[in-house]
């Protein structure tokens, strides 16, 4: 990502605006692509996390509400801030206040995002409590 300088927000936005868009910047994409393939391969292979857990990949290629909706706010989120999680991470070694006010608010989005994951299970059994009693 650095060398493809991914961690530049200017670089970022500049890419996804569509009359700006460089050739050269496919490399790095196509990289990383595949180094995400050869890591899926060997994770399913393994069936455990390196500490030993169960892995869990998903198992659905389904495309649903969930889905498009986390992909939209993935992709509104790069687009607004010029980062995405990985170059984000990366972008806190800069010592800059951009990328560190984005990762707090991406793990605030994880977290709002786990609590209504946990009210939404808790909702559905209180459901089917009643339903059933």
């Amino acid at each position: 990502m650095a060398c493809a300088a991914w961690r530049a927000c200017r670089r970022v936005l500049s890419s996804l605006r569509q009359p700006s868009w460089r050739p050269a910047s496919s490399p790095s994409g196509c990289c990383a692509t595949l180094l995400a393939a050869l890591a899926f391969r060997i994770a399913k292979r393994r069936g455990h996390t390196l500490f030993g857990q169960a892995l869990r990949l998903p198992s659905s290629s389904d495309i649903d509400r969930r889905l498009v909706l986390g992909s939209g706010a993935f992709g509104i989120g790069w687009g607004l801030a010029g980062f995405c999680p990985g170059p984000a991470i990366a972008s806190l070694a800069t010592g800059s206040s951009k990328p560190l006010l984005f990762v707090l608010a991406m793990v605030a989005g994880m977290g709002v995002f786990e609590l209504a994951e946990w009210l939404r299970r808790r909702l559905h059994r209180r459901l089917h409590q009643r339903e059933s009693a």
